[in-house]
């Protein structure tokens, strides 16, 4: 593939989702002088043959260049280049909320309430602009993110914080336009109306960070411990948690109340008022952290992979500076992150199957398998093809010294949740394996396992991560699963055990058996692929009504 759109020069791939790839890229400037990092986001090309989703492209595109407020996502450009989609934007250099919450969780504290209430001030900032947004020619476009989690809640290391993926966002004036009944967002966020598929306003968003504060205060899961099927029955009939009593201050818990109303009409009217309200209370009952005390704050719990970060892009900076090559990024690095609950080891030398069950391109074919080739003496052989139902790729890397090699994937092994986890229009990024490639300095191959290290602003497509090289092999350990499915109502079974949840991260045993995945959703054609478990595996499924 080409290393360059337009002005940008592609130096890795960060992530993939149904509707694009994501990439770390430098914009140049005049003589090709390297301006500055940016993350490029570009269509998938065989959605050029669908004009509907590069409708999609295109509308979400037109929203993201309209929004400009410090607390959104920036988008510098959309444009086209030889018939390729793609949407240019900041390159952000921090962590995603939820990200933040785990690793304080893993290091025995909590994050401080009066900077979590910080952020969610400013989230409310950030989704009041997109609200109150209008067109070119002033008229309201009436944006709804839907999709509000802290998953797309992104703060960078010097305290700022931003609102990120308006990919499945509802807007005025979108040519593309949800079908009545039809459900888009994340259960767990999900206001009651919007569980209905009823018409949707601002306050879903509005209850969104009410659940957001209500985790904040009293540090778990708003739905803590339950299925999405229940999650969902719970929703539509208005049968919410309720807030337990004397966790906080009498008047946070009336605010988290209020914004937790299953009546969107006794919630705050807009993001503004919740947000003068926090405000309020911060202002009488708690000091409010600095940006730069924020920042030191995340900056501490995340101190070494920034480092390990800043190393590796001031270096591949500098080798595309002399050169002008694509460089693989490959340096020490700490070893990838994992879920606060997740204490199971991950074998950084195994790479984990990758099962594609998208639906098939308008002329009846499957989507095409990746071009990632690699080292044949380290691959496993490859799963079966299942028929009709899903694509099987071995996943590996090829030498740096091949000439038309693609550009190297920066996906961890576990999870990519740093603005990958859009379920729905576009779906989750997946992860990358560990890769065998070519040592810079010499002839000799490393096994490189990715670690998450340095994340980056995108919409609704994938994070950065590092390449770290493990000099012995991990003891034996069960595979982690993850499981993604279109619409998030989707539920799991595998072979014939229980149902699991949309979306599913955990962990089977390694007994080297190929196994059947069901997924299936109502009024949707279930799907099944067969999975061998020897290795990660990662499955998502695009189900058609």
């Amino acid at each position: 593939m080409s290393k360059d759109l337009g002005k940008y020069h592609l130096l890795a791939e960060l992530g993939e989702g149904g509707m694009a790839k994501v990439f770390l890229a430098v914009a140049t400037g005049m003589g090709g002088a390297v301006s500055k990092l940016v993350v490029v986001k570009k269509m998938q090309g065989f959605l050029a043959e669908d004009p509907e989703f590069a409708t999609m492209f295109l509308d979400e595109a037109r929203i993201a260049s309209l929004l400009n407020h410090k607390n959104v996502v920036q988008t510098i450009e959309a444009a086209s280049e030889g018939g390729t989609l793609f949407i240019v934007m900041e390159y952000l250099d921090g962590q995603p909320l939820h990200r933040i919450v785990e690793r304080a969780h893993d290091e025995g504290t909590d994050f401080p309430l009066e900077m979590h209430l910080a952020i969610l001030t400013d989230v409310l900032a950030g989704l009041h602009h997109a609200h109150e947004l209008s067109d070119l020619d002033g008229q309201k476009l009436n944006v709804v993110h839907r999709d509000v989690t802290p998953h797309n809640i992104f703060v960078t290391y010097d305290g700022q914080t931003k609102v990120v993926d308006f990919g499945i966002a509802r807007a005025e004036g979108r040519t593309t336009k949800t079908k009545h009944g039809r459900v888009k967002g994340k259960l767990p966020y999900m206001a009651p109306e919007q569980a209905r598929g009823e018409e949707l306003d601002r306050r879903v968003d509005v209850f969104a960070v009410g659940v957001m504060l209500y985790e904040a205060i009293v540090g778990k899961r708003y739905w803590e411990g339950l299925r999405d099927q229940t999650i969902m029955r719970a929703l539509i009939s208005d049968e919410l948690p309720a807030l337990p009593v004397g966790v906080a201050d009498d008047e946070l818990l009336e605010i988290c109340k209020k914004a937790l109303s299953p009546n969107r009409d006794a919630r705050f009217a807009t993001a503004l008022d919740m947000q003068r309200a926090l405000e309020a209370f911060s202002a009488g009952k708690l000091a409010r952290p600095s940006a730069l005390q924020i920042g030191a704050e995340i900056e501490e719990l995340f101190r070494e992979r920034r480092e390990a970060a800043k190393k590796i892009i001031d270096a591949e900076l500098a080798i595309l500076k002399r050169s002008g090559s694509n460089p693989v990024l490959a340096a020490s690095a700490p070893p990838s992150e994992r879920t606060a609950n997740d204490k199971t080891p991950v074998r950084p030398d195994t790479e984990p199957t990758r099962v594609d069950a998208r639906a098939s391109r308008p002329d009846g074919r499957p989507p095409p398998a990746k071009d990632e080739a690699g080292t044949p003496t380290e691959t496993r052989p490859p799963i079966a093809r299942p028929p009709a139902s899903g694509e099987v790729t071995p996943s590996v890397t090829p030498s740096v010294t091949e000439a038309r090699s693609p550009l190297p994937s920066l996906a961890p092994p576990a999870r990519i949740d740093a603005f990958a986890e859009t379920l729905l229009d576009t779906p989750p990024s997946r992860t990358a394996p560990p890769s065998v490639v070519k040592a810079s300095g010499g002839g000799r191959s490393a096994r490189l396992s990715p670690m998450l290290a340095v994340a980056v602003a995108v919409v609704g497509a994938g994070a950065a991560a590092l390449l770290w090289p493990t000099t012995a092999a991990a003891p034996p350990a069960p595979i982690r699963v993850e499981l993604r499915a279109t619409p998030a109502s989707a539920r799991f079974k595998v072979d014939d055990g229980p149902w699991l949840p949309n979306p599913y991260d955990g962990t089977m045993p390694r007994d080297g058996i190929e196994h059947t995945v069901l997924a299936e959703a109502e009024g949707h054609q279930a799907r099944t692929v067969r999975v061998k478990f020897d290795g990660d595996a990662v499955v998502r499924f695009v189900l058609v009504e």
